[in-house]
């Protein structure tokens, strides 16, 4: 489980372009995690682009 502080470092470290390898390798998490983490919408926010099916 990756904790608020983790998120954010990710997300900080995402927002200097740092790659998603890199950030998994220095967080410890695998890669999966930091991109499941990158898609996810942060608190508050809705995503930008909700396809729903009619």
């Amino acid at each position: 489980m990756v904790g608020r502080d983790k998120y954010g470092a990710i997300r900080e470290l995402h927002n200097r372009g740092v790659p998603k390898k890199q950030i998994a390798r220095q967080l410890g998490v695998t890669v999966k995690t930091v991109r499941n983490w990158l898609n996810k919408a942060p608190r508050g926010q809705v995503l930008k682009y909700h396809f729903f099916r009619l």
